[in-house]
Formats: C-alpha cells, sequence, structure tokens
C-alpha cells in the first residue's frame, strides 16, 4: 500500500510544478489549444508473474485542475487567480490531510 502511496505522491508533485507555474513573458499572439493529461496509467513489475497496475484520472474546470484520483485516494486543488493555493488529500472520501502553499 506504501508503493502505492508513494506513486500517487510522485505524480501529484509532478503535476503541481507543471501546472502551477506562470508565464510572465505574455504576448499578444493567439494562444494555442491546451493539451491535459486526463489519464495515466501505470504498471509496475516486481517480476514477471507479479505487478501492480494504477490508474490516476484527472478532471478539469477551465482548463485548471480541479480533482486527481487513484482508487480510493482524491486530491483537490483550490485555487487563487490561476495559482494553486491549497490541496485537499482524501481517502475513502474522508480528508486526511491539507497543504496550504503561499507564493
Amino acid at each position: 500500500m506504501k508503493t502505492k502511496q508513494m506513486t500517487f505522491l510522485k505524480i501529484f508533485i509532478f503535476s503541481l510544478f507543471c501546472f502551477s507555474c506562470s508565464d510572465d513573458n505574455q504576448t499578444n499572439e493567439p494562444q494555442e489549444t491546451n493539451l491535459v493529461v486526463k489519464k495515466i496509467i501505470q504498471t509496475t513489475y516486481y517480476s514477471i508473474d507479479n505487478f501492480d497496475t494504477s490508474i490516476q484520472d484527472f478532471f478539469y474546470e477551465n482548463n485548471k485542475l480541479i480533482k486527481l484520483t487513484q482508487g480510493n485516494y482524491q486530491s483537490e486543488f483550490n485555487y487563487n487567480g490561476d495559482k494553486i493555493t491549497q490541496i485537499d488529500f482524501l481517502s475513502n472520501n474522508v480528508l486526511d490531510n491539507t497543504v496550504t502553499l503561499n507564493y
């Protein structure tokens, strides 16, 4: 179970860096269509017959990541403008932890 939690945490940290960065060099050029990750399927092999598969689903609203789920685990993202300010971690729909980000 710890392996799945660590994998979930690694993917969460990666997505946090990807989605919370801003570009200070804005131009008047037309914006390109945003591509977003909707699902990651990861298989970890311990041996030929022993492996785990995990699926992470990403949910967006107005091109902002609002929720990341993996099995019974879920992360919900709160924003101030375009910056993530709080992340709620839930297990079996029960709040397990909260992280507040200050910029």
